[in-house]
Order: C-alpha cells, then structure tokens, then sequence
C-alpha cells in the first residue's frame, strides 16, 4: 500500500515537472524579415544583402554550372537570403 502511495505522489510530481516546463517553452522569433538576427549590425546585414541580390553577367563568371543571375534565384521565398527551395545542390 505505501509503494502505491508513493508511486502516486511520485507520479502527481513528475506531471507538474513537466506541466512546468512546458508552459515555459516560447514561440521561435519572427519579425526578421529583410533585419539582421543579431550576428552583424544592420549596415553590415544592408550590404551582405545587396551582394547577395546583385545580378551577374556573362563576363562576371556565369557559366554552364550555374545559369542562375545571382543567390536570390533560389534563395528568395519568403524572402531574399532565405532557404533555398531545392535544385542544384552546393558544389
């Protein structure tokens, strides 16, 4: 009868651990669309992007390999510089 008594309360303690500790678990950030998260200042992050978003040409290197004009191609939903959606994978 004890070992029952106390694999019950034993139990009612470990569901409030973990009632706990879910409760405190947050939503990931949003909001950063086009704004740095952080590692590098906001000029830094303006100009990693334009980079990112130029447009090649023939003459600056685009060949048979990659026919893209720049990163944004595949790297541009929902926004420019985000996952890519699938294709070519990285040499």
């Amino acid at each position: 009868m004890r070992l029952l008594i106390l694999l019950a309360a034993l139990s009612f303690v470990l569901s409030l651990i973990l009632a706990s500790s879910a409760s405190r678990s947050t939503e990931a950030p949003t909001g950063l669309d086009n704004k740095t998260n952080g590692v590098a200042d906001d000029a830094i992050h303006q100009a990693d992007q334009a980079k990112f978003e130029e447009v090649e040409q023939l003459g600056d290197g685009l060949g048979p390999l990659y026919n893209a004009q720049s990163c944004r191609e595949c790297h541009q939903s929902p926004v420019s510089g985000a996952a890519s959606h699938g294709g070519v994978p990285d040499p």
